[in-house]
């Protein structure tokens, strides 16, 4: 697609251009933008931003850690300068672009930023208090489908992943009447590293969800690069990047933190960070350790049913004291995650003192 931009200007040797390289801060300048909201969420947005002297800045703010300038679309920019005005003309190719969901019709706005004798604004849509409002954005109705005919992919997976092996949800989307080849690549970009790449044969007007196997090792945040090429010519037919956290392999919160002699158990709940596919390689070894001891004076084991779920161990016969609450992930005999949590045992206001249990209530 092309845009154009006419922008009538008396004193032409007075435009402001600072930005002088891809990314620069071309939003200083006297200059136009785009914003596209391709897949017409009402949220997520192409911005693009092109100075007099030919230089623009570009985002996707629909992925996270693509905003700023870490986004470069497939775009050409070209301008002129002339006595009484300059023009820009924007071409926008379709490779990449989230375009599958919305078809003919994209949110859009349109606007231009004068510097002359101060800061003046002009939009096509009216905005509240931004330009980047994309709830506010036209309907730019195109005649034609760009999504007619393309192969395109979604990274489904939400914010957070998992620890270990798992599968990354992928859709992909072929619009053509043929079958097509295509191979998926995931990568994380930090360590610039394929984390997994395998290939699919697409049927035609189909919408498929494959699983791409990835191990996670440590937790923390992690920025993975999707990309889809259709085979064998290699071409790129969709890329983007998101971030993403992969949380703790266990995590465990007893109800309370201070057990009265009355009370019979220790309770609380368990999350584990894993795939759901993992959960029945897994175990959950639950001990209570006096303070100051090595063995464990009472344990448990649960053999977990989901990532999430609640555990129960008595310590009717434990007297007053500190303990360690030690939980343990096991896979087969190897412990792959470990977490402790101090408790308290003594006597409450029912406890009868300090001489161990008192009455039930």
């Amino acid at each position: 697609m092309y845009f154009g931009f006419d922008c009538q200007e008396p004193a032409t040797d007075n435009l402001l251009a600072g930005a002088a390289e891809r990314d620069g801060p071309a939003w200083q300048d006297d200059s136009v933008e785009l914003f596209l909201d391709t897949n017409l969420d009402r949220h997520s947005y192409y911005q693009i931003i092109v100075n007099p002297n030919g230089f623009f800045f570009d985002q996707d703010t629909g992925a996270p850690d693509l905003a700023g300038a870490k986004w470069d679309g497939p775009i050409s920019v070209a301008t002129e300068i002339l006595p009484d005005r300059w023009t820009a003309e924007v071409k926008l190719e379709f490779t990449g672009l989230r375009l599958a969901e919305a078809g003919r019709t994209w949110g859009a706005n349109f606007t231009r930023t004068s510097m002359r004798e101060g800061r003046s604004c002009y939009t096509w849509m009216k905005m509240k208090d931004s330009f980047g409002q994309p709830a506010l954005f036209g309907d730019l109705v195109l005649p034609f489908d760009p999504s007619a005919n393309v192969v395109t992919g979604r990274a489904t997976s939400g914010p957070q992943l998992f620890w270990g092996e798992g599968a990354l949800p992928f859709e992909i989307t072929n619009n053509r009447d043929a079958p097509v080849d295509v191979r998926v690549a995931v990568a994380d970009e930090d360590a610039g590293a394929i984390l997994a790449e395998e290939q699919f044969s697409i049927q035609p007007r189909s919408h498929t969800e494959v699983g791409l196997g990835c191990a996670f090792a440590q937790p923390g945040e992690v920025k993975l690069r999707y990309d889809l090429f259709e085979e064998p010519s290699g071409k790129l037919l969709y890329t983007t990047s998101q971030a993403h956290t992969v949380p703790e392999p266990m995590t465990i919160e007893p109800r309370s933190l201070i057990l009265y002699l009355s009370e019979d158990h220790v309770a609380g709940s368990y999350t584990l960070g894993i795939s759901p596919d993992a959960v029945a390689a897994v175990t959950l070894r639950l001990a209570v350790i006096a303070e100051g001891a090595t063995d464990p004076v009472v344990t448990g084991t649960i053999g977990p049913k989901n990532t999430t779920g609640s555990f129960r161990i008595a310590v009717s016969e434990l007297g007053a004291g500190s303990y360690e609450l030690r939980a343990e992930l096991l896979r087969g005999k190897q412990v792959v995650a470990s977490q402790s949590v101090k408790i308290t045992r003594r006597a409450g206001p029912f406890d009868g003192g300090l001489r161990g249990r008192g009455p039930e209530l």
